[in-house]
């Protein structure tokens, strides 16, 4: 099946009001507070429970050695089966985020390649990696 790439992208704001999304009852909308993510495990742990992802067995990647969050964010069955289509990250005050990382430029740097990843993934790759993948929007709004 031929899907048409979706153009999902990170976008960094300076305020809310920047941010556009569309009103869609399939749009799942994350929203974190960068001044309560001091560390990159306190954002993985934060946007998991967000994302509202299951902890039970069935979730293969909750072993997987490494970075977590890149394994379950490429998965959100859970949110597809329960009809939603499309997905928007926000973290706000994301100038203050991974504050308290020692190596922060390094840790914000890794989490942008990981958000590009994400948007990237959603926007075409599933359709290569998912026997039943289609292209889905997922964009990321860095605001302040």
């Amino acid at each position: 099946m031929n899907y048409a790439k979706k153009d999902n992208k990170v976008y960094f704001v300076k305020s809310m009001d920047e941010v556009m999304l569309k009103d869609d009852k399939d749009l799942f909308i994350v929203k974190l507070d960068g001044l309560e993510l001091h560390t990159f495990d306190e954002f993985e742990k934060t946007a998991r429970k967000a994302f509202q992802t299951p902890t039970d067995e069935s979730m293969f990647w909750l072993d997987e050695p490494g970075n977590p969050f890149v394994g379950w964010i490429t998965e959100l069955e859970w949110l597809l089966d329960a009809g939603f289509n499309s997905f928007a990250l926000i973290v706000e005050n994301w100038s203050k985020t991974l504050d308290k990382e020692p190596q922060r430029e390094k840790e914000i740097e890794f989490l942008l390649f990981i958000f590009q990843d994400i948007c990237d993934f959603w926007g075409y790759e599933v359709v290569k990696c998912v026997s039943y993948g289609e292209p889905k929007d997922f964009n990321i709004y860095l605001v302040g």
